[in-house]
């Protein structure tokens, strides 16, 4: 799964690597502990495919036919692999898909790997090169009897690479920049598009650490969450 990211890239950097052709989000801090229910980042296209923008969303899906918005807390992450089928994510995912920069993601060790009654334990992965990672997500418009309109999103999670099943079995959709276009294009991806965008990341393209588990409550924010505990410094792999 993915439940925390951060983003702490300066609004420059997210316009120039995703080629964002019209900003419609408001300039914020940077962040190291993003959580669901949360705004987020997120790069879509116009309704004709032309153009991309980076605007804002709420971070947990609530689908069209929603009778209340609460149930974005339990579309805060959608299997990439049933997306197509699934009646909360079938729409967006046949034509309604976004890019989600961040700098990093967190997964937690289970409890068992952890040991008996101890806490689980906090890894931070981010791209070896620096760059942002594109994660893969799905978008809805909702709205409300009240006339209110809520703009949402969830995150693609795909089976672990070799890396990260060291700390978890599920990863999120990393989509490759040679992608992006088609993932961003407002119509149905082909089966070989699907498997080829939803396909576990390169092995290569990620390092792993372990950090603080400061991270594990959302209310802490700051650099520090992001850096290597010194007991634990060793990068995976």
């Amino acid at each position: 799964m993915c439940g925390r990211f951060s983003l702490s890239a300066p609004r420059y950097q997210v316009v120039e690597q995703f080629h964002v052709d019209d900003v419609v989000a408001e300039e914020e801090p940077p962040r190291y502990n993003v959580a669901p229910s949360q705004h987020v980042l997120a790069v879509a296209t116009s309704a004709d495919g032309s153009r991309r923008r980076l605007g804002e969303l709420r971070w947990g899906l609530v689908p069209p036919w929603a009778k209340d918005p609460s149930i974005g807390n339990r579309m805060v992450n959608a299997r990439a692999e049933t997306a197509a089928s699934t009646s909360a994510f079938r729409n967006a995912f046949a034509k309604r898909r976004c890019l989600i920069p961040a700098s990093g993601y967190y997964e937690w060790e289970p409890s068992e790997a952890a040991g008996r009654g101890q806490r689980k334990v906090p890894y931070y992965f981010r791209r070896k090169d620096g760059l942002l990672l594109a994660i893969g997500g799905l978008w809805e418009i909702w709205h409300g009897p009240d006339g209110e309109t809520l703009r949402t999103c969830t995150i693609l999670t795909t089976d672990a690479n070799e890396l990260g099943a060291t700390v978890h079995d599920r990863m999120p959709v990393l989509v490759p920049e040679e992608l992006w276009d088609r993932w961003l294009a407002p119509e149905p991806l082909s089966d070989a598009e699907r498997e080829e965008a939803i396909a576990p990341a390169p092995e290569d393209l990620l390092v792993a650490v372990r950090v603080s588990d400061r991270v594990n409550s959302p209310r802490n924010e700051g650099a520090e969450l992001v850096e290597p505990v010194e007991d634990e410094a060793a990068e995976r792999p």
